[in-house]
């Protein structure tokens, strides 16, 4: 298997003023304080990688909840060029992007919650390791997320054709976070999940007990199955 280059830490450039970005990339801090609901996208810190994702195969990164901060408000997911570094993932309107939210479990399109949390074993904190991938293998391209190691099952699908970065957003005083852009091994095998898509179902079923308990369906018709083609590659950070 080929190793396409990627995003290999967090973009200095390209993060907001609330946040501060280690030298080597991989630690993001915040350095606000946790805002009342009204006040909070102009409070959001957020950074996108340094590269877009590969636009073949599947890409996927990692980050490690290093302090939660006060009140948990952690994000992981994917947002565009557009995507504005004052909203969390998941919250733009204006351009796509998906946040898988630590606070309250969700993962999160265009403000809403796109897959709603039926189960408090899908929300992190501190200690927890939660990953975002892209799979572009699948007719319009998919982004699935994992927790711990475990894949959570039933990715987003119908994504569109477009660069798309990984993405960190906290809100929450103290919150800090240390990503894995394939420097590390991952938490999860994802050679072996993307060479074997019922296998990772089956992992995420036997852990959740079915993949309707970990998320309620909220959009219809837009996930399924990690799908067809997945194992022609994977992506990460390290290239080759």
């Amino acid at each position: 298997m080929s190793y396409r280059p990627g995003p290999t830490g967090w973009s200095h450039e390209n993060s907001r003023g609330n946040v501060d970005v280690s030298q080597d990339g991989l630690f993001v801090r915040y350095r606000g304080s946790t805002g009342f609901p009204d006040e909070r996208r102009r409070m959001v810190g957020a950074a996108k990688g340094n590269a877009p994702c590969p636009r073949s195969g599947i890409y996927y990164f990692e980050f490690t909840v290093v302090n939660q901060g006060n009140g948990g408000l952690v994000g992981i997911g994917m947002m565009t060029e557009q995507s504005r570094l004052s909203d969390m993932p998941g919250w733009g309107k204006t351009a796509k992007d998906w946040g898988y939210h630590g606070d309250d479990g969700n993962v999160i399109f265009e403000g809403t919650a796109y897959r709603k949390a039926t189960s408090t074993a899908n929300r992190f904190g501190t200690g927890d390791t939660v990953g975002c991938g892209v799979n572009w293998n699948v007719k319009d391209g998919s982004i699935f997320f994992t927790k711990n190691g475990l894949y959570l099952g039933a990715p987003v699908k119908k994504i569109g054709d477009q660069d798309l970065y990984p993405a960190v957003g906290l809100l929450s005083a103290g919150a800090e976070i240390h990503a894995n852009f394939g420097q590390q091994p991952f938490k999860i095998d994802i050679g072996t999940y993307a060479h074997d898509p019922e296998a990772a179902e089956k992992h995420a079923k036997g852990f959740h007990s079915g993949l309707d308990s970990i998320w309620g369906h909220v959009k219809e018709g837009m996930a399924e199955g990690l799908g067809e083609g997945i194992g022609e590659g994977i992506a990460h950070g390290l290239g080759a």
